[in-house]
């Protein structure tokens, strides 16, 4: 219902060959892409909306000028966020043991 409300007025308040989204998925995307703020719309039950468009990859992240190709940095960061615990300890210098690896996540560490 409420999920279906959202994006039906996102749809009809969108441009055509640009991709709009939400302020709860811009919170989570403007580190990795620029994006343009758009205005509000009125979501049935949920009152006005902030709405962005997603513009590119971010120079940073990006393999091409254009911002379309995520780079080596990009896909990091993605598996960084994905997975941290993995990251951290494959980050860890070799000279940490196995037997200190399984104790620190039987300790939740």
């Amino acid at each position: 219902g409420d999920t279906v409300n959202t994006a039906s007025r996102m749809e009809s308040g969108g441009e055509p060959d640009r991709i709009n989204i939400s302020e709860t998925t811009y919170e989570l995307v403007k580190e990795f892409f620029e994006c343009e703020y758009r205005g509000k719309i009125n979501a049935k039950g949920k009152g006005e909306i902030d709405m962005y468009f997603l513009e590119k990859i971010r120079p940073e992240f990006s393999s091409d000028q254009e911002g379309h190709s995520p780079n080596q940095k990009f896909l990091k960061r993605i598996d960084q966020l994905r997975d941290p615990w993995q990251f951290a300890m494959e980050s860890q210098s070799d000279s940490t043991s196995d037997h200190g690896e399984q104790s620190r996540v039987r300790q939740g560490w």
